[in-house]
Formats: structure tokens, sequence, C-alpha cells
């Protein structure tokens, strides 16, 4: 039974399109990842204690870095299995994806290729999978 997948992968969803035995399928997962967090009556983006001034920059880019891995991370574990995969999408997010990948040797030698794309329907989707391992 060889399994083939295709990866679609932006900071909001991935799409994991499987291929096996002329048959395909799709899988959501949501990223939950937290775009920017305004308090209601939040005026400024620091605070200001004495003399001194802080803002929350640097912590909301940790929370950032830390939900992106975690989301790379349960994208990963729907690989397992496949014979190779290729990953796409049009942001920033197939690069992190990536970086998890290699820190996995046996799934990392599977990946074929990271590739830019644009947004595209469920249907768009399923035939571009189809038509990247057809050639």
């Amino acid at each position: 039974m060889e399994q083939k997948i295709g990866v679609w992968i932006d900071s909001q969803r991935a799409v994991v399109i499987t291929l096996a035995n002329g048959e395909s399928s799709l899988k959501t997962i949501l990223s939950g990842i937290e775009g920017k967090i305004r308090e209601e009556g939040e005026g400024k983006d620091y605070a200001r204690f004495g003399i001194q001034y802080t803002n929350n920059e640097k912590k909301n880019a940790i929370k950032h870095q830390i939900q992106a891995v975690k989301f790379s991370q349960d994208v990963v574990e729907e690989l397992n299995g496949c014979e190779e995969f290729v990953v796409f999408g049009p942001a920033q997010m197939k690069l992190e994806l990536k970086k998890v990948i290699d820190t996995n040797p046996i799934i990392a030698k599977k990946l074929v290729d990271v590739i830019p794309a644009d947004n595209m329907t469920d249907k768009q989707l399923i035939a571009w999978v189809k038509d990247y391992f057809k050639n």
C-alpha cells in the first residue's frame, strides 16, 4: 500500500491530503496560533512603571513561536506511515514545519520538496497533489 501525502499549510490551518490505492482523503488541522491580542481598554502597546517602560512584544513573540512548533508537531504526527510527502503553502509556516521535520531523520528522508503555493479550494488541493506525484 503506497501512501503519498501532500501538506498544504499556513498559519491558520494545515490540510493533509493522502493518496493511497487510487483514493484521496483530506484532513484539516487547525493551528490554534493566536494573532495580536488586545485587552479591552488597552490603549498603548507598553506600560509605564515609574520612569521605566515595558512592552509585551518579546513575550508575545515567544508565545507565537511555541504555538507554531506545537502546530508543526501535530502535522508531523500525521506523516507517519507514508512513503513520501510534499509540503506546500503560501506563508512562512511551511518553513517552520520543515525545521520540525528536520529534527526527525526518519520523517525528513521522506520529504520530497517544499514549494510555495497560493490558497486553494479542497478540490484544487487534491488535484495539485495528484498532479505533483503523477510527474
